[in-house]
Formats: C-alpha cells, structure tokens, sequence
C-alpha cells in the first residue's frame, strides 16, 4: 500500500491555490467574453447553413477526387489541383479534406469542414486582439471578420484560398508572440505555417516580409537552435510530398514560376479594388463575385415595395464608409509609431532619428504596430506592381487586417473622445456606436441575402460565361446522374453517357465513379475549341444522354443525328438545366470506306453543315477499337482538319471507348476564312493515364493524368489523311 510523503502534501498544498487561481481566472474570461458566443453562433450559422448550396466546379471535384483516391487506393497526394499558372498547387489542402473524404464522396463534409475550421480562424482572431488589444476591438474586430459578406462568401466552399485566413492571423499571432513579447518558441511555428501558406496558394509568399520584420524585432536569445532544428525538420515534412512531384517532374513548375516572375511587371491599383470588394456588404452573385448589389429580380434585395430602399442606401453606405474606417484605422497606427517619445527627442537630426529608432525598437506597442502596418499596408504596395492579374481570391492572406484597423481605429477614436469630456463629445460617441451598429446590421442583412438568394437559385448562375467556367452545385449534378440510373432501370438500358463541357467536366467524372451503372464521361466542349458528341452503338439498342447545360451544338447534333426522345430536364440553381434523351443512333445507308485502320471508320462520306450552326462542319465516325473504363485513365482522339491554307482542330476525350459507338466531330471555321470545298482530316489516338510516384515504399499521386501513349493514326493505305468533300 502507497502512503503519501509529507513532501507530497506540500506539493499538493502549494498546487491547489495555482489550480483555483487559474479556474477562477478562466472562469472571469469566460463570462467576461459574453459578446464572443454571440459571434460565433452567428458565424456558424452564416457558414454552414445551406451548405448543400455551395459552388461545386472543377476545382472542387478535382481536390475531392484527389482525397477519395487517396484514402481507396492508398496514394499519398504530391499536389493539388492546377493553379491559373498551370502549375499544381501543394497537397496540403487535400490532406486538409482526408478527414471526411475518406468516409463519404459527398462534399457536404469538406464543406462543413472548411466552414467550421474559419470559423476557429474568428475564434484565433479574437484571442489574438484580446490579448494585444482589449476587449472591445476584439469584439469589432472579429464581429466583422464573422458577418462581412466579402469574407462569408469564401468561408462557405472547399478551395485552397478559403483555408489561408485562420493561418494568416494564426501566423501573426506567432509573430507577436516573438517580436512584441519577445518569447521564445515562436520561430519554429511561424517558419511551419509561412510553408503550409505557401503550399495552399503561392500567394501568401508575401508574408515573409512581416516574418522578416519580426525577426529583426525579436531579440537573438528568441530563437535557439533547437528552434532552427524543428524548423527544417517542419518544412522537410510539409514540402517533401511536394518535392516528389517536383522531382519526377524535372522541376517544371520551378521554371514555369520563374518565367512568370521574369516577366515585364505592370503597375495598377486593382489590388484596392479587391480589397474593398473583400469588404463589400453585397455581391452580385454566387457565381460573379464583384462588389455590385444582387441584379436578379427575385433577390431579397429587389423585392417589390418602397422599403427596401433604405437598406438598399445602408449597404451602399456601409460600401463606401467601411474602406474609409480602414484607412483611417491605418493611418491613426501610422501617427502611433511616428509619434516622438520621450526627452531624447532633442538635438540633431541624425540623434533624434536614432532615439526614434530605439524607443521604437524598445517599445512593444510600435513593434506591434509595425507588424500590423507591414501586413497590410507595405504588402499593399508591394501588390500593385506584379506581373500576373490580380484576382481576388489572390489578397485573402490579408483578412483579418482590414478588420483589425477598422477595430484599432474605433477603438482609439472612443478613447480621445473618453478623454477630452464635452457634451458634443458624448454625442460624437453615440454617433459612433450608432455607426457600429448600423454597420453589423448591413452586414448581416448583405450576408443574409446572399446565402438566402444562393439557397432559392435567385441569382444568375451563368452570368460570368464565357471567361469563367459555369456555376453549379453538387446537388444538381447528383440529381441529374441519379434520374440517368433511375430511368436506365426502367427502360432497361445498360449504356449512359455523360457529355460534359469546361464547366461540368470535373464534376461529371467526380460523381461517374460512385455510379451504380457505370457510364461514359465524354468532353463535348474539347479544349481545342471544337465540340465532339459520342454516340452509343445503335447495334447494342438505345442509350442515355445526359447533356451538360449550355450546349446547343450538342442538342442541334442529337436531333439530327439520332433518333432522339427528351426524358425530363433537370433543374439547375440559376442557369440552364442538364437535359436526358434516350438516343439511338442513325447511320447512314451506305458507308463511305474510309477510315484509320483498326481504329475509325468514316461513315458520312462529306463534312456537312447544320443549320442553324453554319459556320461549323461536321464529320461522322464510328469506333472500330475498345478501352475499358480505367482508373484516372482518359482516351483521346484528336482531329485536325485542313482547308485553304489553315487549319482547325478538335477532339474527343472519354473515359471508355466501345466497340460501335459513334463520333459527331464538330469544326469550327474561321470568320474571316472563306467557305472550303474539300477539308483534308488527320487523327491521332492519345491515351492519358495517372501514374503514381514512388518514394521508397511511398505511393504518391498528382492531378494530372501523363501522357501514356500516342499514335498517329494512318488509313489502310498508309496514308495519314482522309479527304471529305463539304455539303
């Protein structure tokens, strides 16, 4: 039996005031922070409410393909999906999604996953101004960092930037805790993240600048070498995945980055218009995110009656004011580090710049001060000279610091008001908090709108076509596939193909591969800029046509080419609806006996044109070869047609190839070509496959498929192109 020594009760003796005194401490704070569970409840639920009504497009469907792989096949991922660059960007944000992938393909969970970890991000960015600041600008501070419309609108969707702002303030909590309270611990932690930034978008590279402030505002005993140890230690973890792609690679995004930087930078102001849009109370619309108010007739903000126009007039208001209180909150932190202190503040230029430099070297508050200003306003200027266009998503690795001045500034303003008593300084006060108010409450209102406008599809879901691809959520998408399997066991059909274009493409095959018929994913809208439609073989009975929205090529093509039925059109929130068609191809009387050997057989003898798509020519084909479907494996059949000295490509891109089907291969002529008799067709059959990257006994996986393989296709007379007369 052990029987406690009295050393021990004296340990107890002495641990038990520690423990209440930190209890009651906690307890002080918690009910002392009232204001913050009202935040944050608010917060929640501008997150994930209608979280089922989120964009799911090609950057989505990529990263959650990435994560399901993951966790079925047991890759490791080396990237994300491909930045506007092309380069691929880090994998750290699909590790970020293996939390929910690898229990459901539905991207509900991410979503939920990437809301709930923002809303910690308003959690860190009030203990942060909290502990730095005081309680009331944590309070203005995170109120509008959790209801500004700007910020909701990207708390609310799984992508690489929506996951930067809980890290920024994180990071910046790291940098005070080592260059204004001067602590040790805090290198290794922000060399960590300043890596995790990186790796989620190239952007956040700016942020090495305020590390480096801090690192000359920290002192030398801050940082010890076991500091330095952990620190490459952390970054040789998060990169290697990365550097596995790199090296199988030979480095091409190196250069690809390279060559972007070296090029001839521009100079413009678009990085403040960005920034207001970040502080915007409205947006246009889910799927054009500019600082516009909603334009849909059946927006909350457009109802009938006279009395939406007051509000209408407080969100301009907030709109115009709020970019104003930032400035000013900047410009108030600006005069706290100019401000001279002290009687060293005497004597010659040089001596009385030198006394400046030290109080403020000295001082914690101009340490923090500095911090912040570097953040947001050196890197501003640093933003309006680059070589690459600017988009907004671009500029999150500044949130929360527009919030954090616009709080700093209140904050000082009610303080000089505090201490210089008068009656119109009173009323100036109230003023102010009048203002606050007003403020929350457009905000909410403009959050409130848009999550309501995005739930009932009162926006326009296509308005930013063609230079952004279209806006879709998932729950149409799976609706769509789900009806396609539903009617295919009704009618007994066993093939379902599913035509794609640039905004559905991704999405598409993301959701092919839970189906329980598996179909045909085919790219109708090629990247060459024609358009190709797959047909099933007519030998083998009709088929399901899943048609993906702004299509009317296709649609033109099948009811000529087939003998088409319309089954039903599926709704989509804001734009055109998917279309199914049961199908069953025509084929031509006669056969024209040409073809590629062993690969495609010609059977409309002449290029013909459609009415009403004049300026387009189109060819008839039949697959005589076979591809079963194959995991990440994509079958390419490319077309070149020549005619009067030019030339127009197009392809077709499937996930299987049978035996029978047919191809509608579509070109597009010039406008300002003349009309051709004759076109002259060449093909080539390309097969692109994922191939996995090995480490040692490590699999790792990318978002590109490699190209595989690649053959110039050539007719049974050896010939590498099929002349066709034009109909």
């Amino acid at each position: 039996m052990l029987i406690p020594s009295a050393e021990s009760d004296a340990n107890s003796e002495t641990l038990l005031p520690l423990a209440q005194t930190i209890a009651t401490k906690l307890r002080n704070w918690f009910f002392n922070s009232w204001e913050l569970y009202i935040i944050l409840a608010i917060a929640i639920i501008f997150r994930v409410y209608a979280a089922d009504k989120v964009p799911f497009d090609e950057d989505q469907a990529g990263m959650l393909r990435l994560a399901r792989d993951a966790c079925l096949h047991g890759l490791w991922p080396a990237s994300s999906n491909v930045s506007s660059t092309t380069i691929l960007h880090g994998p750290i944000s699909i590790y970020f999604l293996l939390l929910t992938s690898c229990f459901t393909e539905n991207p509900l969970g991410g979503t939920l996953t990437t809301a709930l970890w923002n809303v910690i991000g308003i959690l860190i960015t009030y203990l942060f101004m909290r502990r730095y600041y005081g309680r009331f600008p944590a309070a203005i501070a995170t109120g509008l960092f959790a209801v500004t419309t700007g910020t909701v609108i990207y708390n609310r969707f799984i992508w690489q930037p929506s996951l930067i702002p809980p890290l920024t303030i994180l990071l910046m909590f790291t940098l005070f805790w080592g260059a204004v309270e001067r602590r040790q611990g805090w290198f290794a932690p922000a060399i960590a993240l300043l890596g995790v930034m990186y790796q989620i978008h190239e952007s956040s590279i700016y942020m090495v600048l305020p590390f480096a402030v801090a690192l000359l505002l920290s002192t030398p005993g801050t940082i010890r070498k076991r500091d330095l140890a952990l620190a490459g230690l952390a970054l040789g973890l998060i990169f290697l995945p990365y550097l596995v792609w790199l090296r199988s690679s030979h480095f091409v995004d190196i250069y690809t980055l390279l060559a972007v930087s070296s090029s001839m930078p521009g100079i413009n102001l678009h990085i403040y218009k960005d920034y207001i849009a970040l502080l915007s109370p409205y947006i246009q619309s889910p799927s054009n995110l500019i600082d516009k108010l909603p334009d849909h007739p059946q927006s909350l903000l457009n109802g009938p009656g006279w009395s939406l126009s007051p509000v209408r007039y407080l969100l301009r208001l907030v709109h115009n004011t709020t970019p104003l209180l930032v400035i000013s909150g900047g410009l108030l932190l600006l005069l706290n580090l100019l401000r001279p202190g002290g009687s060293r503040w005497m004597g010659p230029g040089w001596r009385r710049l030198l006394s400046w430099l030290h109080t403020g070297y000295m001082n914690p508050m101009k340490r923090g001060i500095l911090l912040l200003l570097v953040w947001q306003g050196v890197l501003m200027l640093l933003l309006t000279r680059h070589t690459l266009f600017l988009y907004t998503h671009y500029t999150l690795f500044l949130l929360p610091g527009p919030f954090i001045l616009a709080a700093l500034g209140l904050d000082e303003l009610l303080a000089y008001l505090h201490r210089h008593w008068h009656w119109w300084n009173r009323l100036a006060e109230l003023t102010i908090r009048v203002f606050i108010v007003l403020t929350f409450c457009a905000y909410i209102i403009g959050s409130l709108t848009f999550i309501v406008d995005t739930q009932r599809g009162a926006f326009n879901a296509d308005s930013s076509y063609p230079l952004y691809i279209y806006y879709t959520q998932y729950d149409a998408v799976k609706h769509a596939t789900e009806l396609a399997e539903q009617v295919a066991d009704q009618q007994h059909i066993k093939q379902i193909y599913l035509l794609g274009n640039s905004g559905f493409r991704e999405t598409l095959r993301y959701i092919a591969q839970g189906m329980r018929i598996s179909p045909i994913v085919i790219d109708a809208e090629t990247r060459q800029g024609g358009t190709c439609v797959a047909l099933p073989d007519p030998r083998k009975g009709p088929g399901l046509l899943l048609v993906a929205p702004h299509t009317p090529l296709t649609d033109e093509l099948i009811q000529h080419y087939t003998k088409a039925k319309f089954v039903a059109q599926i709704e989509r929130a804001g734009g055109d609806p998917f279309k199914l068609y049961i199908v069953e191809a025509r084929t031509p009387a006669a056969s024209s006996g040409q073809g590629f050997a062993n690969t495609l057989q010609l059977l409309d003898a002449q290029a013909r044109r459609i009415s009403p798509f004049k300026d387009w020519l189109v060819t008839q084909w039949s697959v005589t070869d076979a591809h079963e479907p194959s995991w990440r494996t994509n079958y390419q059949y490319t077309f070149e047609a020549g005619f009067n000295k030019t030339s127009q490509a197009t392809g077709c891109t499937l996930t299987a190839v049978q035996a029978g089907m047919q191809l509608l291969v579509a070109f597009k002529l010039p406008q300002s070509a003349a009309s051709p008799s004759s076109i002259e067709i060449k093909a080539k059959q390309l097969i692109f496959q994922s191939k996995p990257l090995h480490l040692g006994p490590l699999s790792f996986e990318v978002i590109k498929e490699q190209l595989a393989s690649v053959r110039q296709l050539q007719t049974t007379a050896g010939k590498e192109s099929i002349s066709l007369p034009v109909f």
